[in-house]
């Protein structure tokens, strides 16, 4: 039995890249960008196309098995890395097995943080870029290349165990959640997607699923990032909005400063927001519209997508707050001046 496993580590490299610029760039260094067509259908309309860059591929001693690696980098400054292995086994329980202890092998870790560093000093050099590695999404994708028998109850079972990563058989209600978002386009063909991982039974390989899926992940680690990045600028605001009266009237500058950083703050991820929707968009297929649907779901991506909205919102009234706040100690700070000078001015004349 041939199968193929696809091991995804998709990283927020930076805020933004320009695609054209690096595409020119890995020609000039002789890294011919690779033109994949099955990766942009005329349904997958991307805003601006990822640049794609193939690595030497690299032996994996532990299971005797040769790993191709493909990088992909998108405008949206998220870099893929996703590792190919071939493999063969006897019989499906055989091949989940390889597969589970494939992905679960920490190589995978230590590869791409080689990768990483090799990216870094590549955008760095090249692009003049910042980068950053610390968001980073994995998934995995096993392709069996068979023809799926719906009538093959024993199968799903082993389906749903390799989907969350467990050896012995779990309940019903759990193996039925495991398989809960499960499609097909012909009779004779499965595609099942979990929160992790994704398992393809067909003869012929799936590339348009696949790059949804990837998709999606981009979007997760997207969306964390800037999940990540308001909280982390929240704390030190709340803390502002906290401060006693004597020590707000004395950091006057700090939280004008601070008013200035969360309105940059709100356009700035206002503005992301809006090129993160407009990235991708799928016409004419509504088994990809389903599929990239379920994904959505089972990511739970719609719910970051709420919650980054409520602390936009969030933002919102901490910035008229804030402002308020910085008004009114204008204000008092004001009084205060003039009621120093008039002392002053009545010292003045006194003293003369």
């Amino acid at each position: 039995m041939l199968a193929k496993i696809f091991i995804y580590r998709v990283v927020d490299i930076c805020d933004e890249l320009n695609i054209s610029q690096l595409r020119t760039r890995l020609k000039r260094l002789k890294i011919k960008p690779l033109g994949r067509k099955y990766f942009a259908p005329a349904y997958l309309n991307f805003a601006f196309p990822p640049v794609e860059m193939k690595v030497r591929r690299w032996f994996l001693k532990e299971f005797g098995l040769w790993a191709e690696t493909i990088i992909r980098f998108y405008s949206l400054g998220i870099a893929t890395l996703r590792y190919e292995i071939s493999v063969d086994a006897p019989n499906y329980p055989a091949c989940f097995k390889k597969a589970r202890d494939i992905i679960n092998n920490s190589i995978f870790d230590k590869r791409t943080k080689t990768l990483l560093d090799y990216i870094k000093v590549l955008l760095e050099r090249e692009l003049k870029t910042s980068i950053r590695s610390k968001f980073i999404e994995d998934y995995s994708i096993l392709w069996l290349q068979e023809r799926f028998v719906p009538q093959q109850i024993w199968l799903k079972k082993l389906l749903a165990q390799f989907l969350r990563n467990e050896v012995l058989p779990f309940s019903k209600s759990e193996e039925q959640e495991a398989l809960r978002y499960q499609f097909a386009y012909t009779p004779y063909d499965l595609t099942v997607i979990d929160w992790d991982r994704a398992v393809t039974i067909d003869t012929l390989p799936q590339e348009d699923v696949w790059g949804i899926l990837e998709y999606a992940n981009l979007q997760l680690t997207e969306l964390r990032y800037y999940e990540n990045s308001l909280d982390k600028q929240f704390d030190g605001f709340y803390k502002l909005t906290k401060l006693p009266y004597y020590k707000a009237l004395f950091s006057l500058y700090q939280i004008t400063g601070a008013l200035r950083r969360l309105a940059n703050l709100y356009l700035d991820f206002n503005e992301q927001e809006r090129r993160l929707d407009s990235f991708l968009r799928l016409t004419g297929d509504e088994y990809l519209s389903r599929i990239y649907g379920a994904a959505v779901k089972r990511l739970n991506i719609d719910s970051f997508q709420k919650n980054l909205k409520n602390r936009l919102a969030d933002a919102r009234r901490l910035y008229e707050m804030l402002s308020s706040q910085v008004s009114s100690l204008r204000m008092e700070f004001l009084e205060v001046a003039i009621v120093v000078l008039f002392v002053l001015s009545i010292i003045i004349e006194i003293l003369k």
